[in-house]
């Protein structure tokens, strides 16, 4: 017969679908420091950055602080010459501010955001003093230089004037045929003029009469089709105007309507900006250029690159000796006589995208970390400082690292693009695997298999790009489906169990050894699909799902151990290897009916006799089987909604997920006790946070969406 062998296996958190033991190095204590985490570090830079693009950009005329609307929902003001955050005025609940607005005397200033609300704050202390509502999304608001009315372009196809006192309403500016992007007021204070996704208006101020009408139209396809006005600007002493379009930027005399020059090359600008003096337009392209013209004639005196790919505002420096202007999520400035870039300087890092993935390189002192910006980057966490930047060339959705640090699995940005193995230490691309439109990625702890699931459904790889093993997916009529939708992967520390949930709540969970699809897990009444689940371990082992502003705990049935000694479970397993068939098949069924305990034992255990290897695994299948069934024990209300990021504690019991979005996102840390879930701390980040995972040392790296990385630990 074959020759059998026992080997103990390292000790993990879980055993096969037998939840709950915990490894001796993080053990969970009644009094846990994780309710002490403190952010020890914030890797990368912070000055001029916001959590999504910059919507407006107001200097103030002190020539030293300007202020930015973001649509990550917060209006920031920013000191010019260092780049520090003086203060932040965070609309509740909204994600997009749209418009900014300073009142007279620059103490107060005005705000719009995507559900139609317009605020008031007071610039010193940051308070609310007043609040107006609209039924639509605000794009743009214009102050009469009278200062005592406003006009607030909205989507609802109608400009309307509003006291600045009360917001009452004054007059409606209709008759647009959609969106109305943009509205300015003529220096007189007699004339608003709007731009809509079709027509440049003039209105009476007064009465509401159009005054003038016209439209701009450029050939596609050999058809004639009308350009978007994004946004009006008028000359500081009101005798231009200049218009931005979804096809070109030009430049109009107010009193006769013509056009005085037109620049097309930009591709269309969604902004532009006078300088103090009325002699200099300033504006970015759509072709990713930032543009310098005379205002007179309209010759270009510099063109400058733009880093990032949306620019969406502009704006002189007070007293115009610089140009502000956005790149993504961040405020470039620029140097109005020679077009030079001061901040951030040619060839800087501009690390203004969010940080999809953080995690920690182990064995050495790195923390590896991902956005859409090309590269993975490696940064020493002690001192923040970027040691080498991985794969310059693409941006990347997402990583992973293997649990010896030296590779990393890497998901390029792209759904036709495969992911790769890279060396960490050289940053070469070892193997492409052979998977397109992957959705996640994941390292397997014995770091010689990753998990992808996307087109194919979830397939297991060798690290050397070999095929391994498929998980299917049944459907609901019963039949396989390879490419079933998958929004998250998770396995066990011991790579024992996979774990995968999907379409209309639904969570799967497979056997990684045999690809046996062990459970589908349904919950009744659920259509929208899980965003993230994770194994836990506590007294019962259970299962973390998370959707929407909820927080879910499965728990399966205790399961009771058999009683077994260890030796005599060995002496029922080496009865597998009797000649006798009976007593084959006796030792199978006694093994069969045993409980955790036994299965833990089988997991260390490997026979090269084909029919003793059929059997340990009949028997194996057989115990977990009986160890399924979750249900569900726990529900958590959030206050808000959860970002698809879960990370679970190496101690099995805590986890944490970022609660909110942008402006509004913070760190939720709960607990599982007594099979309840519990919300013990809530962390306020300032930088937003966007992703969290645990390291191993049980330390949180939290990716943020300023493009830094926080680090929080007991320690």
């Amino acid at each position: 017969m074959g020759r059998l062998t026992c080997g103990i296996l390292v000790p993990c958190l879980f055993s096969v679908l037998a939840f709950g033991q915990q490894t001796a190095s993080a053990p969970a204590t009644k009094n846990s420091p994780i309710k002490k985490l403190r952010r020890v570090a914030l890797l990368g830079e912070t000055s001029f950055r916001h959590g999504a693009t910059p919507s407006g950009i107001v200097p103030l005329k002190d020539g030293r602080r300007v202020l930015v609307s973001a649509s990550d929902g917060a209006v920031r003001l920013w000191d010019i010459s260092s780049g520090r955050e003086l203060r932040r005025f965070v609309h509740p609940k909204i994600q997009y501010v749209w418009s900014i607005c300073m009142l007279p005397g620059e103490k107060e200033f005005l705000s719009s955001d995507g559900k139609g609300n317009i605020l008031r704050w007071n610039l010193t202390d940051g308070k609310i003093l007043n609040s107006y509502s609209q039924k639509k999304t605000v794009f743009r608001l214009a102050l009469d230089p009278s200062g005592q009315r406003f006009a607030a372009a909205c989507t609802d196809k109608r400009c309307v004037l509003l006291d600045i006192k009360t917001g009452a309403e004054i007059l409606n500016l209709g008759g647009h045929a959609d969106s109305v992007y943009t509205a300015q007021f003529s220096r007189d204070g007699k004339t608003v003029m709007t731009g809509s996704n079709e027509t440049l208006r003039f209105f009476d101020s007064k009465t509401g009469k159009v005054t003038f009408k016209t439209s701009f139209t450029y050939k596609e396809d050999k058809k004639t089709e009308k350009e978007d006005i994004y946004t009006l600007l008028l000359s500081p002493e009101g005798g231009q105007l200049v218009v931005c379009s979804s096809e070109a930027v030009r430049l109009l005399d107010v009193k006769t309507r013509t056009i005085i020059w037109k620049n097309t090359v930009c591709d269309g600008s969604k902004s532009a900006a006078f300088s103090p003096d009325g002699s200099m337009v300033v504006f970015p392209g759509h072709d990713e250029k930032l543009r310098l013209l005379n205002a007179d004639d309209g010759v270009e005196k510099w063109c400058a690159e733009l880093p990032g790919e949306s620019h969406w505002c502009v704006a002189f420096s007070a007293d115009g000796k610089e140009v502000l202007c956005n790149a993504d999520n961040l405020i470039c400035r620029f140097d109005t006589a020679t077009g030079r870039r001061v901040f951030p300087k040619e060839g800087a890092l501009l690390q203004s995208y969010p940080v999809y993935c953080a995690m920690p390189v182990p064995g050495t002192e790195l923390v590896a970390d991902c956005s859409c910006e090309k590269g993975l980057y490696l940064r020493d966490r002690r001192t923040g400082q970027v040691k080498s930047i991985l794969a310059e060339k693409q941006g990347v959705k997402q990583i992973d690292i293997s649990s010896n640090g030296r590779f990393a699995l890497v998901d390029w940005e792209g759904w036709d693009e495969k992911p790769s193995l890279l060396d960490i230490r050289t940053g070469k691309i070892l193997v492409n695997f052979e998977q397109k439109s992957v959705s996640n990625i994941l390292f397997m702890p014995d770091g010689k298999h990753v998990l992808l699931s996307g087109d194919g459904g979830v397939i297991m790889w060798r690290i050397d790009g070999k095929y391994a093993r498929s998980f299917n997916i049944m459907r609901d009529d019963g039949l396989e489906n390879v490419s079933e939708s998958v929004s998250y992967l998770g396995v066990s520390p011991c790579g024992d169990m996979l774990i995968a949930c999907g379409r209309k709540g639904i969570i799967w969970i497979w056997n990684v050894d045999t690809g046996t699809l062990l459970e589908t897990i349904r919950q009744s009444g659920r259509q929208r699909q899980y965003s993230a689940c994770e194994f836990v371990g506590n007294k019962t082992g259970g299962i973390l799902a998370i959707v929407d502003k909820q927080v879910f705990y499965l728990r399966r049935p205790t399961q009771a151990n058999s009683g077994w000694t260890r030796e005599e479970i060995l002496a029922l397993v080496r009865q597998l290897d009797e000649k006798q068939y009976r007593r084959r098949e006796d030792a199978t069924k006694k093994l069969a009916e045993g409980g955790p305990d036994v299965l833990a034992v089988l997991k260390t255990i490997k026979s090269n006799n084909p029919e003793v290897a059929l059997r340990l695994q009949f028997v194996r299948q057989q115990i977990a089987k009986k160890l399924t069934g979750y249900k569900m024990s726990d529900v958590l209300e959030c206050r808000d909604e959860l970002a698809d990021f879960l990370a679970v504690h190496p101690d099995g019991q805590h986890w944490a997920v970022i609660e909110g979005k942008y402006a509004h996102a913070r760190i939720l840390i709960g607990r599982i006790k007594d099979d309840k879930l519990v919300a013990i701390r809530r962390i306020e980040d300032e930088n937003m946070p966007y992703s969290v995972r645990f390291g191993r040392d049980g330390m949180l790296y939290v990716g943020n969406r300023n493009g830094t990385v926080s680090i929080y630990s007991d320690r």
